[in-house]
Order: C-alpha cells, then structure tokens, then sequence
C-alpha cells in the first residue's frame, strides 16, 4: 500500500523523528546517571516512552516506501 505524504509533512515527521531518538538517548542517560530510585525509574520509564515513539514514527516512515 503506497501512501502519499507531502514533502513537508515528511520534514516534520523525520524531524520528529530525531527529536525523540534524542530524547530517548537523554533519559536514558539520566536515569544511569541518577542514585535517587524514584528518579531514576522516572528517566528510565520517559526513556522507554520516548524510544517507542521513536520506534512508531520509524515504522511508520518505512511503510512509507
């Protein structure tokens, strides 16, 4: 199934895109980083969060092709 999206609907998808891979790689820096526990289980769950956004917007990009 192809899907037509305009050029810059894609931009801000890709750019979305980085964002979240960004902040994917921050929180889970951070909660590495943290001693509190509650904190860290606090940077670790955005983490996660932020890698699964991330990994949709990457999967729906690819049924693009």
């Amino acid at each position: 199934m192809s899907k037509n999206i305009d050029t810059h609907s894609l931009e801000i998808l890709e750019e979305h895109l980085d964002k979240e891979y960004i902040m994917y790689k921050k929180f889970s820096q951070y909660a590495t980083l943290c001693t509190d526990t509650q904190f860290k289980n606090l940077c670790a769950h955005n983490g996660n969060t932020h890698k699964e956004n991330f990994q949709a917007l990457l999967n729906y990009l690819n049924e693009l092709n």
